[in-house]
């Protein structure tokens, strides 16, 4: 048998070791491939992860800062555009109206941050939104179920008013409503000097029950309490007048501030807060206020008082004393209005204006909010995102 040598021997081990070294980096390069795949599939899902919330605060923003009267003065089909840059990058929200309550809102968030490997990443998202409106349309000064009084020098008119000094921002056509619209007009009483006026002076509508003070329209009495700025507690308040900010802006986190009903071209008077008080309130002292006011329970008023907007209460509305005047409407379960100084007298009169100012400038009521079903898609992939 022939013998093998040890030359033979080592030309064998050399073509096995180089096989070996080839392998080992295909499989090493591999490894690495693999990892640095994933890697950027790591990082790519993390950018688009960041576009989508970015464009998702772009809807947020513009929501939360929604302004109707912009808005509601849109054509159909018209577009509004916004846009900000924020430290991660940049949104465009481009908002069409369908109509006065169905909005659709067009989403873009763009990254920036990251240096040139990671800008420009985007996704965008659309979203359908709803004008969710209470449906305030008072037929009369003073709306209530039963028992109204109204004595000594107080007076209800339900002729459409203009608020002293409103005349540049009241520019509507005036509707006349009645003074009085009641459940049971039998149960009205007059005494004294009192005035009760308006087209007709007192109406009747036996209809008028629990429903007329807890359902306004698609929000009901728990929606929109659940939605005012100023909130108390109830019981004894008083001075409530136009705060400003140290740099002369209406402060709207003041609780005294109901913002300024004397002087519409004032910081204050745009500002029209909707008022929950959770309990029966006096209002003494004298106090200064606008807006939409909500009271769960009976409202007494006692002085000097002044209000543009609507009044809704649960209980009974109860003014006496001097100066006190409501430019808008009352809604009461009860009213009784009584006059004890001969110097003045309560007053209710009727005013569109102050309503539907009341109503447009509630920062509070006017927001488009999402629809629930099927208000929201992602249209990154339509949009070759």
């Amino acid at each position: 048998m022939p013998q093998r040598t040890l030359a033979e021997e080592r030309g064998f081990v050399l073509p096995a070791a180089l096989l070996a070294v080839v392998v080992l980096t295909i499989v090493t390069t591999a490894g690495f491939f693999a990892v640095q795949q994933e890697s950027q599939i790591g990082a790519s899902a993390e950018r688009s992860t960041k576009a989508f919330y970015l464009a998702e605060q772009g809807i947020v923003d513009v929501l939360g800062s929604w302004n109707n009267a912009q808005y509601a003065a849109m054509p159909q089909w018209g577009t509004r555009q916004s846009t900000d840059t924020t430290a991660m990058g940049i949104w465009t929200v481009t908002v069409t109206k369908g109509n006065d309550q169905i909005y659709y809102l067009d989403a873009t968030g763009t990254l920036t941050e990251g240096g040139l490997l990671y800008q420009g990443s985007s996704r965008r998202v659309g979203l359908a939104a709803r004008m969710t409106l209470p449906d305030f349309d008072p037929r009369a000064a003073i709306t209530t179920t039963v028992n109204v009084s109204v004595r000594g020098r107080a007076e209800v008119h339900g002729e459409d008013h203009v608020p002293p000094g409103w005349g540049g921002v009241c520019t509507g056509p005036l509707s006349d409503r009645a003074g009085v619209l009641m459940q049971d007009t039998s149960t009205m009483g007059n005494a004294g000097k009192s005035k009760v006026t308006g087209n007709p002076p007192v109406q009747e509508d036996a209809g008028i029950g629990s429903q007329t003070f807890n359902q306004f329209g698609d929000m009901d009495w728990a929606e929109l309490v659940s939605l005012a700025s100023k909130v108390y507690a109830g019981g004894s308040l008083n001075q409530f007048f136009p705060q400003l900010d140290v740099n002369g802006n209406c402060d709207f986190g003041d609780m005294q501030n109901w913002g300024d009903p004397e002087n519409p071209a004032a910081p204050c008077g745009n500002y029209f807060p909707v008022i929950y008080m959770a309990g029966s309130a006096n209002l003494q002292s004298g106090s200064r206020g606008q807006g939409i006011l909500l009271v769960d329970g009976d409202l007494a008023v006692r002085g000097d008082f002044l209000f543009h907007g609507l009044v809704i209460v649960h209980g009974q509305y109860d003014s006496q004393g001097s100066g006190n005047r409501v430019y808008g409407a009352v809604m009461a379960s009860n009213v009784d209005l009584d006059q004890q100084n001969a110097v003045g007298q309560s007053v209710v009169d009727f005013s569109s204006c102050a309503i539907e100012r009341a109503i447009l400038n509630a920062s509070e009521l006017n927001r488009a909010r999402p629809l629930w079903e099927r208000g929201w898609v992602d249209l990154s992939s339509l949009s070759g995102s």
